[in-house]
């Protein structure tokens, strides 16, 4: 995500396929300048788009469990993800928190 009027690098975020039928939110990280302003939640829409483009019926993340993902795990659940088990190759861990939502493919 980029500020048109200043050029500068807002956000960014990547998908990642774990198969046809899987996506997994990879990575959101929003500018420390920038927090607050919508980027984050635009960054997860344009990637639930894209994920549903590619036909992906579920899509999928894994954050972190300490309270300095309490923001990061608030807005994932705003965009209705819910907590599930580890998926693709991770496994249960303390310190991670998985989460995941169904998706409709696009036509």
């Amino acid at each position: 995500a980029w500020d048109d009027l200043t050029g500068q690098l807002l956000g960014v975020g990547a998908l990642r396929e774990l198969s046809l039928a899987h996506g997994e939110l990879k990575y959101i990280h929003v500018a420390e300048g920038a927090r607050g302003r919508g980027v984050g939640s635009q960054l997860i829409d344009h990637i639930i788009r894209s994920a549903s483009e590619r036909g992906y019926g579920a899509l999928s993340l894994e954050t972190g469990s300490r309270d300095a993902f309490i923001p990061a795990r608030a807005l994932n659940r705003k965009h209705r993800f819910v907590d599930c088990g580890p998926f693709g190759s991770y496994f249960e861990d303390p310190r991670s928190v998985f989460m995941t939502r169904a998706l409709q493919a696009s036509v």
